[in-house]
């Protein structure tokens, strides 16, 4: 993996601001009104025979709202990682971190104007592909924004092939969206976490996130309890859920 020289063309495209100033790549997706030599630009570079900066391109332009980006997004979803190489290392456990980074550039996508069902579409794949990658929590947090409940079926084969992977944490991860999108998906699959223990990070987080999207006995009284969990972020997760709905039921 060959990270561009900082006094390279390249380099300024992926990484400064308009001004010229280094800001870095999260912070270039953000940007508003890119010229379009700068556009054009980058989307040479979904050419170049460097992977990481196509996919740092990638990252940009799927971001920005353009087609070129969700294209190469696309491929690269379905290709998997073939390549052998960790594009995006998590900053604890080094782990590629690549399919979540598209995840949010395919969030902010569609909040650039982007197509919402080719959205949807790339989530789908992505959600196909879950249970082999690693994801952190971008994923959770596009879905949450934009899953409909087509996608349910999805969500549901995803998280019982976490589950036959003993991937217990990550399939909690989307236990919040499918509460938000089939709350009665979400209590038949429940009991299989909440008998999960010793797993860092722990699943109840996820599973407290979940129960603001239910308003129900059932679900209040699960939150008091969590609560008093020992597990980390629990009970802030529980106390932010509880928060949340009072919120919602003063609307």
């Amino acid at each position: 993996m060959l990270i561009p020289q900082r006094d390279s063309k390249t380099f300024q495209v992926l990484y400064t601001g308009n001004d010229g100033e280094e800001i870095g790549l999260d912070e270039v997706q953000l940007l508003d009104d890119p010229s379009s030599e700068r556009i054009h630009e980058l989307e040479a570079l979904l050419n170049d025979p460097n992977l990481y900066i196509r996919y740092q391109a990638i990252l940009i332009l799927t971001a920005w709202g353009f087609e070129s980006g969700i294209h190469g997004a696309e491929i690269m979803i379905s290709q998997g990682c073939v390549d052998g190489l960790n594009l995006s290392p998590h900053r604890i456990t080094g782990k590629d971190n690549r399919f979540d980074d598209l995840a949010e550039a395919i969030h902010l996508y569609v909040l650039s104007g982007g197509s919402h069902n080719r959205a949807l579409n790339a989530f789908k794949s992505l959600l196909g592909i879950y249970s082999q990658h690693f994801f952190e929590s971008k994923f959770k947090r596009a879905l949450l924004k934009h899953a409909d409940v087509e996608i349910s079926v999805y969500l549901a084969v995803a998280i019982k092939n976490c589950l036959q992977s003993c991937k217990f944490y990550q399939g909690s991860q989307l236990l919040p969206v499918l509460a938000k999108l089939e709350p009665h998906n979400f209590w038949a699959v429940l009991p299989e976490f909440r008998v999960i223990s010793g797993q860092i990070p722990v699943p109840a987080a996820n599973i407290a996130e979940a129960l603001r999207f239910i308003s129900t006995e059932e679900s209040s009284k699960l939150l008091i309890q969590y609560l008093s969990h020992d597990g980390v972020g629990v009970a802030l997760e529980a106390q932010e859920s509880i928060d949340f709905m009072r919120r919602q039921a003063e609307k």
